[in-house]
């Protein structure tokens, strides 16, 4: 909620090997991103469903599903901020250039990150901190994402459940704070 609060986008971006392993079905992790869309009003939700052996784009550390949001959302990576829990999202925060923020939990001790917080209000302070720094492009990819755009349009996370979750949420009439529409204004 801080961040919408503050006008800075927010797309989650996540991984759910438990859909592939069978702990999980679609239609509960839609549900689930219904609930989170509606609590935190993020403009945009990226599920990954596959395990880390299926070799997929999308999967973090990969950078398929950033590249993805980036291009639907006119997002520039460079300027953008990664916060997570697991090494696999501070590596693919790095790997497109993004600020990283890893929440401090006794498991992730030996992870570094830009930053180390202890809940999702001190990172929304972090990066509102940090707002000349959290600049959003509008048409033209920039940065990091300049010279990426082939990992989307090569297909290479087409049929994945995000690029369906995004469109089935937004077509469903759910109110995305900030625009998820192609024409939407950054």
């Amino acid at each position: 909620k801080g961040l919408a609060g503050e006008g800075v986008w927010g797309i989650v971006v996540t991984n759910k090997p438990c859909i592939s392993m069978g702990l999980n079905t679609y239609e509960n992790e839609v549900e689930i991103a219904r609930r989170v869309i509606r609590d935190t009003r993020v403009d945009g939700y990226f599920i990954c469903p596959h395990g880390r052996d299926e070799g997929c784009t999308c999967r973090k550390p990969e950078i398929g599903w950033l590249v993805e949001a980036a291009v639907r959302h006119h997002v520039d990576l460079g300027a953008s901020w990664v916060v997570g829990d697991k090494k696999s999202d501070i590596l693919c925060g790095k790997l497109v250039g993004a600020k990283t923020i890893i929440m401090d939990y006794p498991y992730n001790r030996d992870i570094v990150a830009d930053f180390r917080v202890y809940d999702f209000e001190h990172a929304t302070e972090v990066i509102v901190s940090h707002a000349e720094s959290s600049v959003f492009c509008q048409g033209e990819l920039s940065g990091a994402v300049s010279g990426m755009e082939h990992v989307v349009e090569s297909g290479s996370v087409d049929g994945c459940v995000g690029a369906k979750l995004d469109d089935e949420l937004r077509d469903s009439g759910l109110d995305f704070q900030g625009g998820i529409s192609d024409d939407a204004a950054v």
